[in-house]
């Protein structure tokens, strides 16, 4: 992303209802399906393409924290936030073979700069160890995509049914999956086509420019919303729902011996 698209996420994350909603969704999802991957200090965490370090307080539940970012200025924020910071490519990561307990990837596959999604998810695969939980969040919905994908480098939107095929496919078994942003769907995606009907669709190699629709938000609907959120994460946790904005992936590497039997 854009530096300025940098700053107004450092800006806004702390109480922002987005950022909240989505810290409020990963957090009970990953204490539902494997809380003894979520519940040892000394374990080793991962959060690939970090930016502002949004998610860290929910990672950082989850053991001892490194974020990685292939944007080298934004690990200024990581470094200030006291969490260990890794410059590095999501397509080659830095890392040996099984090394964390927990790994986070939220909404970086969606990124232009993600050219390979089966390279990726390999990535991801072979830094997790056998046994451990990888996290992913990403924009869904394709039909939705919009200027504020554009502005945010956004080369795609997934169907989660597709998503989670990818995943398996690497070698991970999905334990839960959902899309979220759901209950504000209606609103959202009426919005968005009364914008693409006016100004059409964003082109595939339209280049990055404009603002995202990420802006400061009135008190009173922040804490609307988190209220409304606060619902909403309950049932993520304990159902797949239908449709969404956003979607959610949680998997498991399996065992080295159910891996090498499966793959």
């Amino acid at each position: 992303m854009d530096a300025e698209q940098y700053r107004v996420m450092a800006e806004l994350q702390s109480h922002h209802w987005w950022f909240e909603a989505k810290r409020r969704i990963v957090r009970g999802v990953a204490q539902r399906v494997s809380p003894s991957s979520t519940a040892d200090p000394a374990a080793r965490v991962l959060e690939v393409g970090c930016g502002t370090g949004s998610m860290f307080p929910v990672m950082r539940e989850m053991g001892r924290l490194i974020g990685l970012d292939a944007y080298l200025p934004a690990l200024g924020h990581v470094r200030r936030a006291g969490v260990d910071a890794v410059g590095g490519d999501l397509l080659a990561l830095p890392f040996a073979d099984a090394q964390f307990a927990v790994v986070g990837c939220f909404d970086v596959l969606y990124h232009r700069r993600v050219a390979d999604l089966a390279q990726a998810l390999a990535e991801l695969y072979r830094v997790c160890r056998p046994g451990g939980l990888v996290l992913i969040t990403d924009s869904a919905s394709p039909r939705l995509a919009s200027r504020h994908d554009v502005a945010m480098h956004g080369a795609r939107r997934f169907r989660l049914a597709d998503l989670r095929g990818r995943v398996q496919s690497a070698g991970f078994d999905v334990r839960h999956e959902s899309y979220y942003h759901t209950l504000l769907f209606p609103v959202a995606a009426g919005m968005r086509l009364t914008k693409r009907a006016i100004w059409g669709a964003p082109r595939a190699d339209a280049q990055p420019h404009g603002r995202s629709d990420l802006g400061r938000t009135p008190a009173w609907l922040n804490a609307s919303l988190n209220r409304l959120y606060g619902v909403e994460a309950r049932l993520v946790e304990r159902h797949r729902l239908p449709f969404g904005l956003s979607l959610i992936i949680a998997a498991e590497r399996p065992s080295t011996s159910t891996s090498e039997s499966g793959r």
